[in-house]
């Protein structure tokens, strides 16, 4: 039976959208929720349950995937998400809801890696650009509106259906899945697992994260109990890699990182997420604080960035027929240059916000999906589910350290505004509302920098990528 890829891409699209929404769906209701569960003191942990553990499953899905086939594991993952999302729904208490987002984000470990995967199997390299843009444009959409969707739930029906809501589609996803996806398998007579791996990457990758997320809020940086986490992950990191170096059938093949313009594509993109999460955690804080902005009227201010997104991932999947990779990925990379240096300067206009945001929109939907082309582009089926799943690791990974060094340095710096005083937003106890600005703006005039650095060490990687035209690894495509 052949693959109705038309019916097959919906449902990926479909994987996709439930993933993304859920990233951030779940902001403009944690108030709430954290209020009716008497869990104030927790709420964190609502984003980081999610976040760990999606994190830590993303490269073993790509591997299994790898070896086991990709629709059984997608259509596992989804279950998974589906599961967890109605068990948070019905949550009593703040234990109850971390614990069944935690089975969530085990789920959506699957989701977005695996989605792309698929898409590069299905697809040929001339095609997979349009639809790998397709997936692109989904998730910038659906990142943007999900706070406003999250704020619908919570004002007028209740915050238990931004959890009850993924149901219905994530069956719809599985049903086209299970019909039409028919994938062919050339399995070995005999599988090693990387037991041994899989363990190291889990520890090591569990101590780093939970370290950054709770340094700088509920420990300092120095503090022994961090400093014994980040030690201990490194160890273990190395004895990952000793084990992978000799393993039969390892998670991570080293010999990925022997491949140049891969290596460079993963170099950039981590690069690139870390300026994508400076501008989305960072500036509704900056409108709400300096510019008095309510939270849906700050959401609205990414909107440039979400349309032009959509529209420069439409145009990726053009221009691939014409020009080559790389000139597409500078062109991108240069438009974000203009982007986080115009909010740097002239960040002080809130019109002339709109533009600059446009312009890293149609920066991050230019290059982002010819990223995916190349990664996927650069080894065999055999391997492409671990290629693309450690570029998702690392991407997550980029976010969780800059949000993790950028929250403490922009802190740093407001507090310096405040004579050593701590900068507490929307509390009763601030100094005044002015100086609340002067720090504010302090702090975010350092982090526009920080972009404007991590855009420019962005474009400076991409021109280490070959001039010519990719050649595709092992051109079949899957029926």
């Amino acid at each position: 039976m052949e693959t109705n890829r038309r019916l097959v891409t919906i449902g990926l699209l479909v994987a996709v959208t439930l993933s993304a929404i859920e990233g951030t769906i779940i902001t403009t209701a944690t108030p709430t929720i954290t209020t009716e569960l008497s869990g104030v003191k927790l709420m964190s942990w609502i984003f980081a349950a999610y976040m760990l553990a999606m994190t830590v499953t993303t490269p073993i899905y790509g591997k299994l995937s790898d070896l086991y086939g990709r629709k059984n594991l997608l259509m596992f993952g989804i279950i998974l998400f589906i599961l967890g999302s109605v068990l948070c729904g019905f949550s009593q208490n703040m234990g109850q809801l971390i614990l069944f987002r935690t089975i969530q984000g085990l789920g959506a470990g699957a989701a977005l890696p695996l989605t792309m995967t698929v898409i590069s199997d299905l697809y040929p390299y001339q095609e997979r650009a349009k639809v790998q843009g397709y997936i692109s444009a989904v998730w910038a959409v659906s990142s943007v509106i999900g706070p406003l969707v999250g704020g619908f739930f919570v004002d007028f029906i209740s915050w238990r259906y931004i959890f009850f809501i993924n149901f219905p589609f994530g069956i719809i996803s599985i049903i086209l899945f299970w019909k039409y996806y028919h994938q062919k398998i050339d399995r070995k007579n005999t599988i090693s697992i990387d037991y041994l791996g899989s363990i190291l990457f889990i520890l090591s990758t569990l101590s780093a994260l939970y370290a950054l997320v709770v340094g700088g809020e509920q420990h300092n940086w120095t503090s022994p109990n961090l400093l014994f986490l980040f030690a201990f992950a490194i160890i273990l990191f190395g004895l990952f890699l000793f084990i992978e170096s000799r393993a039969n059938e390892p998670l991570l093949p080293l010999s990925l990182f022997k491949i140049r313009h891969l290596v460079v594509t993963y170099a950039a993109m981590f690069i690139a997420h870390a300026l994508l999460i400076s501008i989305e955690v960072y500036l509704p804080v900056y409108n709400q604080s300096v510019f008095g902005l309510s939270a849906t009227q700050s959401g609205l201010m990414l909107i440039p960035l979400s349309f032009a997104w959509t529209l420069g991932s439409f145009l990726s999947g053009r221009f691939i027929k014409k020009m080559k990779a790389k000139n597409i990925i500078l062109l991108g990379a240069f438009l974000c240059i203009i982007g986080s240096l115009g909010m740097n300067f002239f960040h002080d206009s809130k019109i002339l916000i709109y533009p600059f945001n446009a312009f890293l929109g149609l920066g991050f939907g230019l290059s982002f999906p010819i990223y995916m082309i190349l990664i996927s582009s650069a080894v065999g089926m055999n391997q492409r589910g671990i290629a693309i799943a450690a570029n998702s690791f690392l991407n997550t990974f980029s976010q969780t350290i800059t949000v993790a060094v950028l929250g403490t340095i922009f802190t740093i710096k407001a507090s310096e505004v405040l004579n050593g005083h701590k900068l507490i937003l929307n509390a009763q106890n601030q100094i005044n509302h002015l100086s609340t600005v002067k720090a504010v703006t302090a702090g975010f005039e350092i982090i526009t920098l920080f972009m404007a650095v991590f855009s420019i060490i962005t474009f400076i990687f991409v021109l280490f990528l070959p001039s010519e035209q990719t050649e595709e690894k092992n051109v079949e495509i899957a029926h």
